[in-house]
This record gives structure tokens, sequence and C-alpha cells, in this order.
């Protein structure tokens, strides 16, 4: 007669939403830390961080470092004798835009 094996049974722990945004305060305090080595330190599996930091997390911090550029369009005058150019759509940084490009060919742009 064969021995089955049979793994043990892991105990599942459920989360408050105050825990979960303690630990992503947590790690984003701490600069130097991974994700694989602060979720071994706090025993939480690394798809479930990654799911914290997609519905809760990121949301202050971050949004003013990335994203979108702000944009200001102003009208330009032509240059004498060049009438025909094609209207300016935006300016970013002394780069002049003449239609709709998009955000990350932009991004790529800029310094």
């Amino acid at each position: 007669m064969q021995d089955s094996i049979v793994a043990p049974q892991v105990k599942r722990r459920r989360t408050d939403q105050a825990q979960i945004l303690s630990f992503l305060k947590k790690f984003n305090s701490q600069d130097k830390l991974s994700v694989a080595k602060f979720c071994r330190k706090y025993k939480i599996h690394r798809t479930t961080f990654y799911a914290w930091q997609k519905h809760h997390g990121k949301k202050d911090e971050e949004c003013d470092s990335k994203g979108f550029v702000p944009v200001e369009v102003a009208p330009i005058s032509s240059p004498a004798g060049l009438s025909d150019d094609p209207t300016l759509f935006a300016e970013v940084n002394g780069i002049r835009l003449f239609h709709y490009v998009s955000p990350d060919y932009l991004k790529a742009l800029l310094p």
C-alpha cells in the first residue's frame, strides 16, 4: 500500500485595509529595500504585495513625479514670409509640436 504525501495546509491570514496601507507606507519609506526582501521580511507574497500597490498604492507621492507633463498651448505668430506654416499644436521646453503625439513619445523627447 502506498503512503500518500499530503502537503501541509497553509493558514491564510486576512489583512485589513489599515494594515495594507501601513505596509505600503513602510515600503515607500525604505529606499534601499527591494520588493522581494521587503516581502520576505514581512512574510507577504510578492504577488499579493503588487496587487496591493496596484489597488491602494502610489497615489499621492508618485503622481507628482511621474505621468503627464503640463503643456501650455499658446498661439505664435509665424515668421515673415512663412504664412503657409502649419498651426502650432503645443510647445514644451522649446519643443514645438504641430500635431498630437502620444504622451510616451513626448516623455522620450524630454530630458
